[in-house]
């Protein structure tokens, strides 16, 4: 597979010359620890799917920042959703800055490859540290109703005492005798 990949690289062509042949994409939020992070791979040829197959196993692989020892790397398999667009996940094991790295195999130590790759730098974030809006909002909002409820209750408790006092009606027949003994 990554055979057919090189060679459909070399071919040129005017509207793959002006772009590359693939770009890797990641959401914009940051990937959490043990959680799925998916990975876009995005290819420049409407048509790469056509000859390149359903799934890629050898495209694409994660390693920590700083390191390119394939015995750390976290290999991505990716599936086809269109005629040139693969998906997969990776799930990162720890925090910490990871690279997320086109063609590993043929990169070297140093960073440099003899073919166009790319990478895409990424902060996965501890459990605690990552999570949705709504998860972020659910203190504050807990904390502002709260609040709100102890000002009422506070209100209501402190015009008690200047509200009048209530008229009490009597029944008419206690009424009548009170006014017959008049």
């Amino acid at each position: 597979m990554v055979l057919v990949i090189l060679l459909w690289m070399l071919v040129p062509s005017t509207a793959l010359a002006k772009t590359p042949p693939f770009l890797i994409e990641v959401p914009d939020e940051p990937p959490v620890v043990g959680e799925p992070f998916e990975v876009t791979v995005r290819f420049g040829d409407p048509e790469a799917g056509d000859y390149l197959g359903e799934r890629i196993d050898e495209l694409v692989g994660v390693f920590p920042a700083g390191t390119m020892r394939l015995s750390q790397e976290i290999p991505i398999s990716l599936q086809r959703v269109t005629s040139s667009v693969y998906v997969g996940e990776v799930v990162f094991p720890e925090n910490g800055r990871w690279r997320i790295w086109s063609f590993p195999h043929l990169v070297h130590r140093d960073g440099i490859a003899d073919i166009y790759t790319d990478f895409v730098d990424v902060e996965v974030v501890a459990p605690s540290q990552g999570g949705s809006l709504l998860g972020s909002l659910v203190v504050p909002v807990g904390l502002a109703l709260a609040s709100m409820f102890a000002l009422v209750a506070f209100l209501a408790r402190r015009t008690r005492g200047s509200l009048p006092t209530p008229v009490v009606e009597l029944p008419r027949d206690t009424v009548e005798r009170e006014s017959l003994q008049r």
